[in-house]
């Protein structure tokens, strides 16, 4: 994902992309003012002081309901339970596996039909986690690896070779924390798989749920603003942002089997976000996740490629 690395957005680059947005302004007789914010204003949102321990579903008394229900069927399921905490229930089963390989493959377009491809690759082995995250755009390339166990947490910035494969080994830039500070600091602890937060709270009324044949699937619109307090903050560390990204929209569409185990998820967002002074309003990101169970896979060393070479 070889190439030099690629330093963030280039003072000259920054130029380029205000010149092109000038030439736009004359060239097009546009409104100064109302164009020049869709550039560059960006009003934010302050996620401060939200407090996200409150927006989530609570697990312990969730977990005990669903062992003493005695699920034997999907239809049974979702007579017991709603759709908040089915979804739940399909990501505490496929955590409860002991090894579990998730591929993420996606794009996001930004202003000016920006492309942006996205992979991200997941382990767990026992109690070990790993997560790559790579993303390819004429403007940014980002590489990340993140490791951790049950103590501690590392994380990796190298350089992209090309977007299934990061330099890792020459000149990365490493930061070990505890897990509780990378919870902290990334929004999520390694164990976890899931980094929206799906409740009652968050979970709107438009959402909606299908059974079909041994499948649930799950159409589940999310709060733009307490769903996401723990991922904006992914998003900031991941793409060095100045700040949060502002949501319009959260929507997760969940395959599940018949034994109430997640098997994949499609998203679409919809963002603003403001990275080196420009404004893009209304990004659309997109990503089809595919979670794959007892593969027994190994953890790759910072020298080797992940293998990606699975249908997602």
């Amino acid at each position: 994902m070889a190439k030099k690395e690629k330093k963030p957005l280039s003072k000259k680059k920054a130029i380029t992309i205000y010149s092109i947005v000038g030439a736009l302004l004359i060239g097009g007789g546009i409104g100064t003012g109302v164009v020049l914010y869709q550039f560059f204003g960006f009003n934010g949102t302050d996620y401060s002081n939200i407090a996200q321990d409150s927006l989530e579903m609570n697990m312990v008394e969730l977990t005990k309901r669903y062992e003493k229900a005695n699920v034997t069927t999907l239809k049974d399921a979702t007579s017991k339970f709603n759709i908040p905490e089915l979804a739940n229930i399909a990501i505490y089963n496929s955590e409860a596996h002991e090894s579990m390989s998730i591929i993420a493959k996606g794009e996001v377009t930004a202003t000016m039909n920006v492309k942006q491809s996205i992979r991200s690759y997941q382990i767990k082995k026992d109690n070990h986690y790993f997560l790559e995250q790579i993303s390819h755009s004429s403007f940014v390339e980002l590489a990340w690896r993140i490791y951790g166990d049950e103590t501690k947490t590392t994380t990796t910035k190298g350089k992209y070779v090309d977007i299934e494969e990061g330099d890792f080994v020459n000149g990365p830039t490493t930061t070990e924390y505890t897990n509780e500070e990378f919870e902290k600091t990334w929004g999520k602890q390694m164990s976890s798989s899931m980094i929206y937060i799906i409740s009652d709270k968050t979970v709107l009324d438009t959402s909606s749920f299908t059974v079909e044949g041994d499948s649930l699937k799950l159409s589940l619109d999310l709060h733009p603003i307490f769903s996401v307090v723990r991922y904006v903050k992914q998003m900031v560390k991941t793409s060095d942002l100045g700040r949060e990204p502002s949501f319009h929209s959260v929507h997760l569409d969940m395959e599940i089997d018949k034994d109430l185990v997640l098997q994949k998820v499609d998203i679409k967002e919809v963002y603003d976000v403001q990275s080196f002074g420009i404004t893009s309003k209304n990004t659309v990101g997109e990503l089809h996740e595919v979670r794959y169970y007892d593969l027994n896979e190994d953890i790759p060393e910072l020298s080797q490629k992940s293998n990606y070479n699975k249908e997602a």
